[in-house]
């Protein structure tokens, strides 16, 4: 299948279902239509330490057009650390196949978490009234 080249904001259409517990649940869905969503990604929350660290499991990944083309055990982990200049999110996403099938996967990945973060800046940047000039 062909996998995003956008993040689901830049879509017309995406919602998020997050059970914020340990063992909790998230799921997003976003394309053209909310009826018939492009994409639909869920994992478990396997670890669920507010406000310190969130480790995210047992992800499935499915397009309109089929689920992967490769098999996965991805674990994404999200880690908040307070640091000199306020506070750093690290993420990290393991469990790509070492061979090329899983590039278009890992790109459409990749450009999307820089697109995520560029939006968490937008928010920070809006909320401390910054105009990030």
């Amino acid at each position: 299948p062909a996998w995003p080249s956008s993040h689901p904001r830049e879509n017309p259409w995406s919602r998020a279902v997050v059970l914020p517990q340990a063992g909790g649940t998230w799921a997003a869905a976003w394309g053209e239509d909310g009826d018939e969503p492009d994409y639909v990604s869920s994992a478990v929350l396997s670890v669920f330490e507010s406000p310190r660290r969130l480790v995210m499991s047992e992800q499935r990944h499915r397009a309109k057009e089929g689920p992967l083309p490769f098999p996965a055990d991805f674990v994404t982990t999200f880690t908040v650390e307070p640091c000199e200049r306020g506070t750093r999110l690290r993420v990290e996403q393991d469990g790509f196949p070492p061979g090329p099938e899983a590039d278009d996967f890992l790109a459409a990945c990749e450009q999307g978490w820089r697109e995520t973060f560029a939006g968490i800046r937008r928010l920070l940047r809006e909320e401390s009234g910054d105009s990030g000039s």
